[in-house]
């Protein structure tokens, strides 16, 4: 004889033991199941990406968290800075709780800060949040980064002399984020 215990749309409030019980008339034996609910793990702060501004040499920090069963690990990736650059701290994890239902469900959040931003750092920081079990589940969110940046006059103007009514240019050539305006004004010399 075989019994089924199915249960539709499993939820986290389903885990737990289970345990059948087969009796005749010589007497009963049981046998317990632990039934383990993975919940796949959901990037719950911020709701959506971000698009970060900052004026060079100001730091930034990206913060995420995320719930799901078990805990959820994250990790920042496919950002544009090299791997070990001292200005790049990732925090420590920080786990807690929220209930959702009747069930505990375990979040994480972490951060990532990029001190003294610079040419180079804009661009795109990912944050994925997995955890392991029967299956690996993920989740991701992005951070995009634009670092403006002062301008800087590359090719300045040169002095020059010119004879009465000849033609005369002077070019002034700058970089910056965003790329910057040139304006022209004269100052009077007595000479």
């Amino acid at each position: 004889t075989a019994s089924t215990l199915t249960i539709e749309s499993a939820q986290p409030s389903d885990a737990g033991n289970y345990t059948c019980t087969a009796t005749n008339v010589v007497g009963s034996v049981s046998a317990t199941a632990n039934v383990f609910i993975q919940v796949s793990p959901i990037i719950t702060s911020p709701a959506a990406g971000f698009n970060y501004t900052v004026n060079s040499p100001i730091p930034v920090t990206f913060q995420c968290t995320a719930s799901g069963i078990p805990p959820p690990l994250i990790t920042f990736n496919g950002f544009p800075i090299p791997t070990g650059d001292p200005r790049v701290i990732i925090g420590d994890p920080i786990t807690g709780s929220v209930t959702i239902g009747q069930q505990n469900v375990s979040t994480t959040s972490r951060s990532l800060t990029i001190n003294s931003t610079r040419d180079g750092d804009s661009g795109s920081y990912t944050c994925v949040a997995s955890n392991q079990g029967a299956m690996s589940l993920s989740s991701s969110i992005s951070f995009q980064l634009t670092v403006q940046l002062l301008p800087n006059i590359f090719l300045p103007p040169m002095s020059q002399s010119v004879v009465q009514m000849e033609s005369i240019s002077l070019t002034c050539d700058a970089s910056g984020v965003p790329t910057p305006d040139i304006t022209w004004w004269r100052t009077w010399s007595n000479g």
